[in-house]
């Protein structure tokens, strides 16, 4: 099975810097503006488009009682937002 890899914040600015001929301070400023943009965009409850990307999404989870797995104590978890994403049909044919 192939080594899983991931990318960073540090090396996706690095790769925006390279991809585009731009300095890298420049390219940290474009990704923490997109990123800021992005968490604005999500905290007011809107679906964020990336076409050719895929869709991110805030879902209101219920709370309710879990069952803590290692004391075995039960713990009431209040409801909570959590952010989805969901790839485009492109992202999910190219590995």
């Amino acid at each position: 099975m192939p080594k899983r890899r991931s990318m960073n914040k540090e090396a996706f600015v690095r790769a925006v810097a390279a991809r585009c001929g731009i300095l890298l301070s420049d390219a940290h400023n474009l990704v923490g503006a997109l990123l800021d943009s992005l968490t604005e965009g999500l905290a007011e409850g809107e679906r964020c488009l990336l076409r050719g990307v895929g869709t991110l999404h805030v879902v209101q989870r219920r709370g309710g009682k879990r069952r803590n797995p290692r004391t075995g104590e039960e713990v009431e978890i209040p409801p909570y937002r959590a952010v989805l994403f969901r790839p485009s049909h492109r992202s999910r044919s190219n590995p």
